[in-house]
């Protein structure tokens, strides 16, 4: 999203809500759940003084929602913020589900 349209995004993925049987999940089968199939996942982007307000109505529907990022420059890049460490925000080459699938299928 952020290529197309020509910005860059600094994402704190300690914010991003993550449901519990995804935790459990996670734990079991030993994978990053930022880095799989996202099936029922909703990325907003919005304006600042709107982000509030949009979480607001949509955890008051029942949806898991945060704001765990901003819109910057292009020039400052895609990063990603988890545990006080930056790092590129960089797309998963595979997508660790099908590892895992053809692991369990053996």
């Amino acid at each position: 999203m952020a290529r197309a349209g020509g910005y860059g995004l600094r994402i704190e993925q300690d914010m991003i809500p993550v449901q519990p049987v995804v935790r459990k999940t996670v734990e079991l089968f030993k994978f990053d759940p930022f880095c799989v199939i996202s099936e029922g996942t909703l990325l907003v982007v919005a304006e600042a003084r709107d982000a509030e307000r949009l979480k607001a109505a949509l955890t008051g529907r029942g949806v898991p929602s945060a704001v765990c990022g901003e819109v910057v420059s292009a020039k400052e890049g895609l990063t990603i913020i988890h545990g006080g460490k930056k790092r590129a925000l960089e797309h998963p080459k595979t997508d660790p589900y099908w590892t895992l699938a053809a692991e369990l299928a053996r």
